[in-house]
């Protein structure tokens, strides 16, 4: 059945939007622009969906069967899901950070298109695996899939995930409101561009 939704235009468009809202804009805004961003879509995807990212000239787009079929181990890797973001000082700061291990930002925040909540974790997707034998997509997609050796750093806040009520694994309990952030003093400074909406989140 997920297989199925993936395929579906309905399922396609609405991942379009969130990526042109949320992911494509965190990208732009990098501090640092030196790195190849490839965007991995599935062979069998209905062409109107290949073709869309020719709105999207950042991007090398590869036709794929699997995650895997993409990698250069001679270059160091993060994954980036189509409805999530990275803090502007993502890619230059992990630059400055990398060495032999593999790199993990345990502070983020989530967006349920209402509030902005910090979230920290050891476990979540936005790790960098430097160069080397292996790429990110050479293990399951989350923290726990790097045990072996890792560096954690704690910068708040370094990455961006959106809860739309239709993703595939993530999901968002909201906690107390003492969590919430207020966009303008604490949000627009890391994620910039029209990354996120602009209008100010109810606490």
């Amino acid at each position: 059945r997920m297989k199925e939704r993936r395929f579906s235009d309905e399922w396609l468009k609405q991942r379009l939007v969130l990526f042109e809202k949320h992911t494509y804009p965190s990208i732009l805004s990098q501090t640092d622009q030196d790195f190849e961003w490839v965007g991995l879509v599935h062979k069998d995807s209905p062409g109107w969906f290949v073709d869309s990212f020719e709105s999207f000239p950042r991007i090398r787009i590869e036709l794929v069967e699997k995650d895997t079929d993409v990698g250069n181990p001679g270059d160091s890797t993060v994954n980036l899901d189509s409805d999530d973001a990275l803090a502007s000082q993502f890619v230059q700061i992990s630059k400055s950070k990398l060495d032999h291990r593999v790199l993990y930002f345990v502070n983020g925040l989530k967006f349920d298109g209402e509030v902005y909540i910090t979230w920290s974790s050891d476990a979540n997707p936005f790790n960098v695996v430097p160069a080397g034998e292996l790429t990110v997509l050479d293990r399951d997609h989350g923290a726990e899939s790097w045990p072996d050796s890792k560096c954690i750093e704690r910068f708040i806040p370094m990455w961006l995930q959106v809860i739309h009520g239709d993703n595939i694994s993530n999901r968002l309990k909201r906690p107390r409101a003492s969590k919430a952030q207020d966009y303008r003093t604490q949000v627009r400074p890391f994620f910039k561009g029209e990354c996120i909406p602009q209008a100010n989140p109810p606490l």
